[in-house]
């Protein structure tokens, strides 16, 4: 059992890697491409509230991408297998990332879009990676841990996209570079990605049960899944968490260079400490605290520090305390969503997995749509405002978990 959980949660890992790596490297390339107008993709004259809708519905594409297409994946993987699914979604994303590569070379917006829904459309290795992490783990520490290991995973492969994006986009270090390039960089991973599944990746979940196409399964998941009783408030409190996140993180790049006018190297430099961050809260602060508390009252402090920092992150006027906030706010961040994950796996039945890690997918869909949407429109009225919601949004969560610990241990003889 041992050699086949380790065989087939490597390369599950690797997909994992590559599916952040191709999310994490348009943080440190859309910034630029949206705010300097040398790009061709906005032209001088062009107003500050023009320019964040239009960053707002090019990152809002590829979550609806992910919202039509997670929980249709999650299906197939429920259905024929696992494997199948990954090969679906690999191929997908790689065509994505490379036409999106072609579309910033000939400096079409609307290409840059439909090219971003195809990605995203395809992007349900998430939800596919979380259900085989949870076919391969017998118990809920078991879990807990496998979940944790993500965070390095995501962290490292963060870190890496930022500074490939960063670097292999300069046309000053080479004349061989450009903002095209690393989406190429990217397609090529993706397709070492697909050789590791094909060799190294044993099946871990297969059944007969009957499969049907709905591409507004997204939608209806996310109206259905509130009549679950065990998973409706776990899904709102995840639904909250994700929408302050996405506005916090999504926004990052364009909000301090329009804000603070820092430098791009700057900016691409923060965010890669950020990885660091991340990893240390999410793998050795969360694994040293789940074995100590159940995972319920650590989200109830996160998501209350998270709040504190994103409460400073609005209320600074200068770059450097901005981004310590931010760099902060990672530790908590990283060790609150696998325990919230976590929550909503051990809740669910284990013949829906992928169901279930689909649903999950959908809601965080759902909820970077609308943090990128209404990030356009609040950073045209008010740029500030957009961490002044993230910070709401935040509260929110808290105080639904919070109620719901309360209510627990209220009840707890």
């Amino acid at each position: 059992m041992k050699t086949n959980f380790n065989s087939s949660l490597l390369p599950v890992y690797f997909v994992l890697f590559v599916d952040n790596f191709a999310f994490a490297i348009t943080f440190s390339i859309f910034g630029p491409l949206f705010v300097d107008s040398s790009y061709g993709f906005i032209s001088k004259a062009m107003s500050m509230s023009s320019i964040n809708i239009m960053i707002g519905v090019a990152l809002a594409t590829f979550p609806l991408g992910q919202l039509i297409g997670a929980p249709l994946l999650g299906d197939i993987a429920d259905r024929f297998g696992r494997k199948k699914a990954f090969y679906i979604t690999i191929l997908g994303g790689t065509a994505g990332v490379i036409l999106s590569g072609f579309s910033i070379m000939i400096h079409s917006y609307i290409a840059l879009i439909l090219t971003r829904l195809v990605t995203g459309f395809f992007s349900g290795n998430l939800s596919i990676c979380l259900a085989s992490i949870a076919d391969l783990s017998p118990d809920e520490k078991t879990r807990a841990r496998n979940f944790s290991v993500i965070i390095i995973i995501t962290g490292i492969s963060w870190m890496l996209a930022i500074l490939s994006g960063a670097y292999y986009s300069d046309p000053n270090l080479s004349g061989h570079f450009n903002l095209a390039l690393p989406f190429f960089i990217t397609g090529i991973f993706f397709i070492l990605t697909f050789l590791a599944i094909a060799y190294f990746f044993k099946e871990t979940h297969k059944t007969n049960d009957p499969f049907r196409i709905n591409l507004l399964q997204g939608f209806k998941d996310v109206i259905d899944t509130f009549t679950i009783k065990k998973l409706r408030l776990l899904y709102l409190i995840y639904m909250l968490w994700i929408l302050g996140w996405g506005i916090t993180l999504q926004w990052y790049n364009p909000f301090v260079l329009e804000k603070f006018h820092s430098s791009t190297t700057a900016v691409n430099w923060s965010l890669f400490l950020v990885g660091i961050t991340w990893m240390f809260g999410g793998y050795f602060v969360n694994n040293f605290l789940i074995k100590r508390w159940r995972g319920l009252p650590l989200i109830v402090i996160a998501n209350a520090l998270i709040t504190v920092c994103l409460l400073g992150m609005s209320l600074m006027s200068s770059f450097i305390p901005f981004a310590i906030f931010f760099t902060i706010s990672c530790i908590p961040a990283a060790f609150s969503w696998p325990n919230i994950m976590n929550l909503i796996s051990i809740n669910a039945p284990g013949s829906i997995q992928g169901k279930v890690m689909g649903i999950s997918q959908s809601f965080r869909s759902m909820s970077f749509i609308l943090a990128t949407l209404l990030g356009g429109l609040l950073a045209g009225i008010n740029l500030t405002s957009l961490y002044y919601f993230a910070t709401l949004s935040f509260f929110l969560s808290f105080i639904l978990i919070f109620l719901k610990y309360f209510r627990i241990k209220k009840a707890t003889p």
